[in-house]
């Protein structure tokens, strides 16, 4: 059994909670980004939406002041399809890279409980070896 000072033990449980704590902080930290991060993508959708509709407007506008029709086949209809088709990618893409660090956000917060608790752990090991090394542990 080993033989700890109080001041020890005190010392061991002040550090062990704020590890644990900290762990906490870092992860709620990381969950908060990975809500930021999909408040963003929603706005940069948003975005991207707002935008494909301003210039398909401008299109037709262009096109029926020319006089030139947006019918099938036409080169205004195949310009409206390709910015229809960039502005999918840019979702498609987003979406995919959204997915992505939000993912790695929340393996982050994962890992920081994780790293706290085992260091916390650590901690109670090494306090036990400082204890075994002074003789204070029998066994």
């Amino acid at each position: 059994m080993a033989t700890v000072t109080a001041g020890q033990f005190l010392t061991f449980m002040a550090t062990t909670a704020m590890q644990v704590q900290s762990g906490r902080v870092a992860s709620a930290t990381y969950k908060q980004q990975a809500k930021a991060e999909e408040t963003n993508a929603r706005t940069r959708e948003i975005e991207r939406k707002r935008n494909l509709i301003k210039s398909l407007a401008m299109q037709n506008v262009r096109a029926g002041a020319s006089g030139v029709t947006s019918g099938t086949g036409s080169s205004a209809q195949a310009i409206q399809l390709e910015d229809i088709s960039r502005a999918n990618l840019d979702a498609l893409t987003d979406a995919a890279n959204t997915e992505q660090r939000i993912a790695a956000l929340s393996s982050s917060a994962s890992t920081a409980k994780r790293m706290s608790l085992l260091s916390a752990a650590g901690e109670g090991a090494r306090m036990y070896g400082r204890s075994k090394k002074r003789g204070k542990v029998k066994g």
